[in-house]
């Protein structure tokens, strides 16, 4: 029998992956649930994920209610093993106890259909008021009684899938109901300790502190993801987060040694060189070298999104010969933009290596990077688009407001970057804010408008 007790959060381990939690409101008849989100341990495809869905009910679960959690049709997999131990279930952070079938001296009762069209149906024996902040643990993360065993395999194809949440009442009327979306990519084979100062380099030998990233002369060149993340486990030497754009361009964040006392993640996202001109326009007379900045946010072990850092940071910029061909070279600065409100910053402390091709410099901010310069004589300019519509004012607390996509109140850095993947056709419908089939630069525009950082 699984007893009463206050949550208590497990350290997570090195392998668990924390990925970006997409988050769409759908609302009809029934109210919306807020605060809604799924942080998944794995993200890559067809492997068993253990799923931690969170949000805050709208209106009371009346006694003999229900909450039903099911999938995009036919994508993933419930193993016919899964019941009630595979589960845990919090409401205001107080575990609740769990069994196969309705139990009068139970809290609630877990049914598990399983299959590629399963579910989860848990049935509750007390009323659950409204605003309660419901937590449920499915997989190997439930550990309040026993160690869950088996887990929700994820989708065979790349893409964002939704995870629909329902509550009832107790004939089974619809009462409150939204959906979160989850992420399946590829795996990115990056070893945050490996992205050290080689100790030599040249010498014709890959060998110990040296890999493709610091020598490629000895290493090779390295293969070039699309966009990754980078976990950072905790208390490690020289954490790194590292991206090479296609161009064989590059940014490079170096944290202090031992600077996380838990596991982390950061995600580098390229984004084209027109769109951040439009929307973000760079400082007078500079124009952006390369044809992409890097959007760069972070994510801590319980899945809550931060772009500060508490202690100061190198960060290198890598341009290539072919992207500099009409610049100024020795005009070219790093820049980082944060908010609307402060704009484009100079980073600190800035060092070019023209041998090397990179711009270094200290940071404390994540954000959109970029190197900038000036265009020689004579060059045509690369356009700049002067858009800069006023940002309105959010509502901290109000939940799925319109470019909110993960509905925790504000417009910022983690909305643009669920746009930035949604760019094109769009896979989370709540992007396209103009309603035209597409989410571009119209939609971005949008999303400027309503940021408040």
């Amino acid at each position: 029998m699984k007893k009463t007790g206050i949550l208590s959060l497990p350290v997570l381990g090195l392998a668990v992956l924390v990925i970006f939690t997409f988050l769409t409101g759908d609302k009809t008849a029934a109210s919306s649930l807020t605060m809604v989100s799924d942080t998944i341990s794995a993200s890559a495809p067809s492997v068993p994920a253990n799923h931690t869905i969170n949000f805050t009910t709208a209106t009371d679960i009346p006694a003999l209610g229900k909450i039903e959690i099911s999938f995009d049709a036919g994508q993933f997999s419930v193993p016919a093993a899964l019941n009630y131990q595979d589960v845990d279930v919090l409401i205001n952070s107080v575990q609740k106890n769990l069994s196969q079938a309705p139990a009068a001296d139970q809290d609630l009762s877990v049914n598990a259909i399983s299959g590629n069209n399963g579910k989860i149906v848990l049935t509750t024996s007390n009323l659950i008021a409204s605003g309660s902040e419901i937590s449920v643990i499915i997989g190997g993360n439930a550990s309040y009684q026993s160690v869950g065993s088996n887990a929700i395999s994820n989708p065979a194809g790349l893409g964002s899938y939704k995870i629909y949440i329902k509550t009832y009442g107790a004939a089974d009327a619809l009462v409150d109901q939204a959906n979160a979306m989850i992420a399946v990519i590829a795996p990115v084979g990056m070893n945050a300790e490996t992205f050290r100062a080689a100790p030599v380099c040249g010498d014709g030998v890959c060998g110990t502190g040296e890999d493709c990233h610091v020598c490629q002369s000895d290493c090779g060149t390295c293969p070039i993801p699309p966009g990754g993340n980078v976990i950072i486990p905790q208390a490690v030497p020289g954490p790194t987060v590292f991206y090479q754009y296609q161009d064989v361009s590059s940014y490079k964040l170096v944290l202090p040694d031992n600077y996380w006392t838990s596991p982390a993640q950061f995600t580098v996202t390229p984004v084209s060189r027109d769109i951040t001109a439009s929307v973000f326009p760079i400082p007078s007379g500079m124009s952006i070298v390369g044809d992409h900045s890097y959007l760069v946010i972070g994510q801590d072990k319980n899945g809550f999104y931060f772009n500060n850092l508490l202690k100061t940071s190198v960060v290198t910029l890598h341009y290539t010969d072919a992207q500099i061909k009409n610049f100024k070279e020795d005009s070219i600065k790093a820049y980082y933009f944060k908010n609307p409100s402060e704009g484009w910053k100079e980073v600190l402390d800035q060092v070019r290596n023209i041998s090397d091709k990179t711009v270094s410099g200290t940071t404390q901010s994540l954000g959109i990077y970029v190197l900038a310069g000036i265009l020689k004589e004579g060059e045509a300019t690369i356009p700049k688009f002067p858009i800069k519509p006023k940002p309105k004012p959010g509502q901290p607390g109000a939940a799925c407001q319109i470019a909110d996509f993960n509905c925790d109140g504000k417009v910022d850095l983690v909305d643009l970057s669920i746009l930035m993947y949604n760019w094109g056709v769009p896979k989370n419908k709540a992007t396209d804010m103009s309603r035209d089939g597409k989410v571009d630069l119209i939609d971005l525009n949008i999303l400027y408008y309503h940021w408040t950082g």
